[in-house]
């Protein structure tokens, strides 16, 4: 840029002016077409690399073990899914990109200038020396500040997540003003804490302004100190040297800039990272594996308890304590009890959710435990009386379990769960929208569809947590005889669970009754009618 500044050093004709001023502005217009290409490039980079980081990301989630999303709110790890990967990878990327073009201007124009004047070199680094003091103590402060509102940004991300899921249950209970009075709370703790990270920013960029611009003004001050005493110093190379300041300066608050966003994003990364290392994995089906058919060659399956033991992870009390049972292959076993008995444990520890804190789940001989998890979870279908659908259409909640299935074969899962004729009273059948959680439907609906994605699964083991507890009686009795017509005798095995003990009468072959974790019976339902426990359960 010699020229250019040449041209400060004495009268110049207009037409070496014109050449000058046409040849760097070619210069700078395609330095702006490389600019474009820069930004669309980053672009594109920071959208792939949030786009891979999130696969990743929901890879790893799906990988975990259930008592991490027990352990955990569901609305703070879609926060990390979505918010905080994307920001991660945007900072990322824009900011090393800025890094690298602060270096360069720093290190370039510090080059120059050293080269110009060394003197006034070294009077302009010593305010650069403050600057970088300035950034590094506070780009600490302000990673644990920031660190603390994404916490509590998380927190009422979820907490609204979760209430907005069971809106119905806010509404009769009459909470919108307690739940506004909460959001309140948590938007003002928020509030604070945004107001501490925007005073420490401030701070922060003021320091660093006004020590950029006294640096600026020094080096002008002292650079005509040296044209004044005829140092060799010209006002020609004091323009360059104040330009290539500027460049420095710029360079130097990229750098501090991309310092200080690197430093915020790699606290967000630092928690979604815990998740990610959290030792307790299991091995998860991504390529549609199936169970090997030589797991069936025995016959229907069959399952075993031996000495089994178990509690959850958050908790100090034994669900289970050395419990052993059989199920015949092609049995259909009732399970009652009261409520915390550890009737659903059963179904958690068969399905591989949760590990036995010491014994063995056999399935036809074979270890599950020894098995990955997918194993007997392909063999497996189960209703719970948990009625949730996923949003989309009563057809996508239907082929859940079998993606692959035909027409017939759905209307077939249908007929025989008696939804078939709801379906087609809708307003577009099996296309009908059913909304969050199928908040569309009634109770029994639900439980309708639940029971239809088991059927089309066809597998040998079907597991029923209280699965008719939101069908009325004349449906009830009806998926009675489905149970009858549809698994007895047909090469499944079958375990209910039911708080309707009279309603297993009929349908089971034998009728566990389970008390505080221990097996108290194990027999028809006619033996145990005269077991005072089971009486009370009548």
């Amino acid at each position: 840029m010699k020229d250019i500044y040449a041209l400060c050093e004495e009268k110049t004709e207009v037409s070496k002016i014109l050449k000058v001023v046409a040849k760097w502005t070619a210069i700078f217009t395609i330095g702006s077409l490389g600019t474009y290409y820069r930004r669309l490039t980053i672009d594109q980079l920071a959208n792939k690399l949030s786009m891979n980081l999130r696969h990743q990301y929901y890879k790893v989630l799906l990988q975990k073990r259930i008592s991490l999303f027990a352990e955990q709110n569901s609305g703070n790890l879609s926060h990390q899914l979505g918010h905080d990967i994307y920001q991660i990878s945007q900072t990322v990327v824009f900011e090393f990109s800025s890094i690298l073009r602060g270096a360069a201007f720093f290190t370039g124009g510090l080059g120059y200038l050293f080269y110009t004047s060394v003197p006034l070199t070294l009077v302009t680094i010593l305010p650069i020396s403050a600057l970088a003091l300035v950034s590094k103590h506070y780009g600490a402060i302000l990673k644990k500040e920031r660190e603390k509102m994404s916490d509590i940004s998380r927190f009422t991300q979820g907490y609204t997540r979760e209430r907005i899921s069971q809106i119905k249950t806010v509404k009769l209970f009459t909470a919108e003003g307690f739940e506004l009075k909460k959001y309140k709370e948590l938007l003002d703790k928020l509030y604070g804490q945004a107001i501490n990270v925007a005073g420490y920013s401030a701070i922060h960029h003021g320091l660093m302004e006004g020590l950029g611009q006294n640096a600026l003004l020094w080096c002008i001050g002292y650079g005509a100190y040296l044209v004044s005493i005829d140092s060799g110093l010209s006002i020609g190379k004091l323009t360059a040297f104040a330009m290539y300041s500027m460049y420095s300066g710029l360079g130097f608050r990229l750098l501090s800039t991309g310092y200080t966003e690197m430093k915020k994003v790699s606290g967000i990364y630092k928690l979604i990272n815990q998740n990610a290392m959290l030792p307790d994995v299991e091995t998860v089906s991504f390529d549609s594996e199936k169970v090997p058919t030589s797991v069936f060659n025995q016959g229907t399956p069959y399952i075993q308890f031996r000495n089994l033991t178990f509690k959850y992870p958050t908790r100090d009390h034994l669900v289970f304590d050395n419990i052993s049972f059989d199920i015949k292959a092609g049995e259909i076993i009732g399970i009652i009890g009261q409520s915390g008995s550890g009737k659903s444990s059963i179904f958690n520890l068969i399905t591989h959710l949760y590990n036995p804190t010491a014994g063995e789940i056999l399935i036809n001989g074979v270890n599950i435990l020894e098995k990955p998890a997918w194993w007997p979870r392909q063999m497996i279908s189960i209703v719970s009386q948990e009625t949730l659908l996923f949003t989309g259409s009563i057809l996508d909640n239907i082929k859940y379990s079998d993606p692959q299935a035909s027409e017939e074969a759905i209307i077939d899962a249908c007929k025989k769960a008696d939804a078939y004729d709801f379906i087609m009273e809708m307003p577009d059948n099996f296309n009908t929208f059913v909304g969050e959680q199928g908040y569309a439907l009634s109770g029994g609906q639900k439980q309708r569809i639940l029971i239809a994605r088991a059927l089309l699964k066809k597998p040998n083991i079907f597991l029923f947590d209280e699965a008719t507890s939101a069908l009325d009686a004349s449906t009830e009795g009806y998926f009675q005889d489905v149970i009858e017509k549809e698994f007895k005798g047909k090469g499944y095995t079958v375990i209910i669970i039911s708080h309707r003990v009279r309603s297993l009468k009929n349908v089971c072959d034998r009728i566990m009754l389970i008390d505080e974790g221990k097996i108290i019976a194990l027999d028809t339902f006619e033996q145990l009618e005269t077991h005072p426990e089971f009486k009370l359960l009548l």
